[in-house]
């Protein structure tokens, strides 16, 4: 039986019962045909809100079992589980409300 422990909570205290977080978190904890060994999983994150911790969560499972080399390296290769997210908030242009937003034009 596996133990995920999040900011010193339970998975399910952490996320809420948020079904589709606690599902994607624990399908790395699932491989077909390769059997994991029962794990206690500690993991300290901040910052984001809930759908980029969990990404981040799921990096962070994925990066660990490749370098544990416990067989599934090409598994989380085929499934693209190794690869961040290179998205960044784009910075805010003088003269523009927010990075894009600008004043209201009036013509006259």
């Amino acid at each position: 039986m596996h133990t995920i422990i999040i900011n010193n909570k339970t998975i399910y205290d952490y996320f809420q019962n948020d079904k589709y977080a606690i599902d994607s978190i624990q399908k790395f904890l699932t491989f077909k045909g390769i059997s994991i060994p029962p794990l206690n999983i500690r993991i300290q994150v901040s910052g984001g809100g809930n759908t980029g911790q969990q990404k981040a969560i799921c990096l962070a499972l994925a990066r660990t079992f490749y370098q544990m080399e416990m067989g599934f390296s090409e598994i989380l290769r085929k499934k693209n589980l190794l690869t961040q997210d290179s998205r960044v908030k784009e910075r805010k242009k003088y003269g523009l409300k927010k990075a894009r937003k600008a004043p209201q034009y009036s013509k006259r």
